[in-house]
């Protein structure tokens, strides 16, 4: 589910991993460039990887850098906020999946603060 602040920016996009999953729902980000991950509830540490669309209930597939290599970002465990410098590679993508390495014992809230 998306949660959209009202007025000016920023926008507030929120997602779930459920306990025991790896994968969240999709998130709309509607021509908005991220400017951070927050980990709302605490993480397990792992790695988030990231599936992206071009329509929300479309093909996703997992998103890779020129290399071949698939596109992650270091999740620490606990709570923390991801800098949108290390998320840049999302801004072509209107609709995005965020994918635990591992498995969340407790599920995964997290908060995309976005701006227009």
């Amino acid at each position: 589910m998306n949660v959209h602040v009202s007025g000016s920016t920023p926008y507030l996009f929120q997602g779930t991993i459920l306990a025991g999953g790896t994968l969240s729902s999709a998130i709309d980000l509607r021509d908005t460039v991220l400017v951070g991950l927050i980990s709302d509830t605490s993480a397990v540490n792992g790695t988030l990887n990231f599936q992206v669309a071009h329509s929300e209930n479309g093909s996703f597939f997992d998103l890779y850098d020129g290399d071949g290599a698939a596109v992650a970002v270091t999740l620490p465990g606990g709570t923390r906020a991801i800098s949108g410098d290390a998320l840049r590679f999302l801004t072509p993508y209107r609709f995005v999946k965020i994918k635990s390495s591992v498995a969340q014992t407790t599920g995964l809230r997290f908060v995309l603060p976005a701006r227009a």
